[in-house]
């Protein structure tokens, strides 16, 4: 089994959809859109030559009529963190998918094994987690569970490490790690903002400046090692007792969420974005990415095995991108 050369249909919502056809593309796959075009919105995101790279995904109607993934193998679906909403984006795709297509869905919260439940073929489903911007970064987060076959799983493993230049992880019981990392820093980081101990902005300071400087070389595990497990036993011994335990998301943020600032894009979360701030934020989170890759690349995690842009394949790509779409140098 070899989905190195497979033909994928991409579908849902949301601003990770442009960059995740951008990286299925630079890897020489054949791409299609199912279920709409990508919103304007969203092409905001990306930059000029981008933009020329996602020209036909960007225009046309609603379509879920079944010719249009026929022959695809892959079928990539991106939904919002909503139950009713990802079941019904799920059923719609199951409805017009091929019936030997692949089915990866986003699913940070709900387990795996709830979604299969569902399908007439549970084994055809996996979980499949990016982080913004899709075609930049090493992150992919492959979730399976025992109905799931262990060949297609390790295929698909092989294509993000060799095609898809990521740097993947496989969590085989059903259930998403890095939304309980990034949930369980949350919840201390709300702790104490609604106590009163600091505002949002020294939240962000103490988390960039010292675990944003080394996750990226370490990990947290890596860096334990790195500085000593010893004194972080102790430390850990006299903070655990202190840290939240809440089971439930704090008002102040529930009121954020319920007054629409639901971050950048609608100019207003944590900070204030008005329309020039985002563009300039849009622009440099793009250049971080990119330096950040470089930097992952000089220094791998954790013995040599960050991955590096297929010999070849990176140039090609873009080459017979820029012929498709016009672009030139």
């Amino acid at each position: 089994m070899n989905y190195q050369h497979a033909k994928i249909a991409v579908a849902g919502e949301g601003i990770l959809i442009p960059s995740i056809i951008l990286c299925l593309l630079r890897a020489g796959h054949s791409v299609k859109r199912l279920g709409g075009a990508i919103t304007t919105d969203s092409l905001n995101a990306c930059s000029g030559s981008e933009a020329i790279s996602l020209k036909g995904f960007h225009s046309g109607t609603e379509t879920w009529d079944n010719t249009v993934v026929t022959d695809s193998e892959l079928i990539i679906l991106i939904t919002p963190e909503n139950p009713p909403i990802k079941r019904a984006w799920l059923e719609k795709v199951v409805r017009v998918a091929p019936p030997n297509a692949l089915l990866l869905i986003n699913t940070e919260s709900i387990p795996l094994a709830e979604l299969q439940a569902e399908l007439p073929d549970p084994s055809r489903l996996l979980g499949l987690n990016w982080v913004y911007p899709a075609h930049l970064t090493y992150f992919a987060e492959l979730i399976s569970t025992p109905r799931n076959r262990r060949e297609e799983v390790q295929a698909f493993m092989d294509l993000m490490a060799t095609s898809w230049r990521k740097d993947p992880y496989h969590l085989p019981k059903g259930k998403s790690i890095r939304s309980k990392l990034l949930a369980a820093m949350a919840r201390e980081a709300f702790f104490l903002i609604e106590n009163g101990y600091v505002l949002a902005e020294d939240i962000d300071r103490a988390c960039r400046n010292d675990p944003g400087y080394y996750l990226p070389f370490a990990g947290n595990c890596r860096y334990m090692d790195l500085m000593g497990t010893y004194v972080y036993g102790l430390v850990m011994k006299d903070l655990n007792p202190e840290l939240s335990r809440a089971s439930d998301v704090p008002e102040f943020f529930r009121e954020t969420v319920a007054e629409g600032k639901l971050g950048w894009t609608s100019g207003q979360g944590s900070y204030s974005y008005p329309p020039e701030k985002v563009n300039k934020l849009e622009d440099a989170f793009r250049g971080f990415s990119e330096e950040m890759v470089g930097l992952m690349q000089r220094f791998p995690f954790p013995d040599g095995d960050t991955p590096e842009e297929p010999a070849g394949v990176s140039d090609q790509n873009e080459e017979k991108l820029k012929q498709e779409t016009g672009t030139k140098n």
